[in-house]
């Protein structure tokens, strides 16, 4: 099970990161930043399909086991969580490294979107207040974390329960 749950966690982590930077560095210069959340989340997505196929390689690996739905959530979720480290990794480093401005871009792309949309000067100003203390929590590196695994992790518990619910052995 440890050796399942290893390979298709550090698959899915390695080509969640992958799409991440690769979206990442399209965005990077732009102002809106809405296309690459759009691939971002479809990739995690098909990536996090891999748990599916991490249990059911589990279950046709160990015929005579009866998969319960709590073993194969268990499975699904030990994916789901290696993956989201690894993701979590990459998007600190990355974001250090090759996009220190990530908050204030991001920030400046909410606060265009407004804009185009017709939104009230009472409300831009709200969001800018709003925007100025994320980008200020953002500095600590445990909420970044924190905000960083909530960006991922819940999708990757949903695909868990899918596919528990999917691979589970009726009796």
């Amino acid at each position: 099970m440890k050796k399942i749950i290893l390979t298709y966690g550090l698959i899915s982590g390695a080509l969640i990161s992958i799409f991440m930077l690769v979206s990442m560095s399209i965005a990077k210069g732009k102002q809106s930043m809405g296309s690459s959340e759009i691939i971002g989340y479809s990739a995690m997505v098909i990536v996090f399909s891999l748990i599916f196929f991490g249990i059911r390689s589990y279950k046709n690996q160990n015929p005579e086991i009866s998969l319960s739905f709590g073993k194969a959530f268990k499975i699904g979720f030990l994916i789901a969580l290696i993956g989201s480290t690894c993701y979590v990794l990459s998007w600190i480093i990355f974001q250090k490294f090759y996009m220190p401005d990530f908050m204030e871009t991001y920030a400046q792309s909410i606060i265009e979107s407004l804009k185009e949309k017709g939104a009230s000067e009472s409300e831009i100003q709200r969001q800018t207040e709003s925007m100025n203390k994320a980008k200020e929590m953002y500095k600590n590196p445990f909420f970044m974390t924190a905000i960083t695994y909530a960006e991922i992790l819940p999708l990757g518990l949903i695909i868990s329960l899918i596919s528990a619910a999917i691979l589970r052995n009726r009796k």
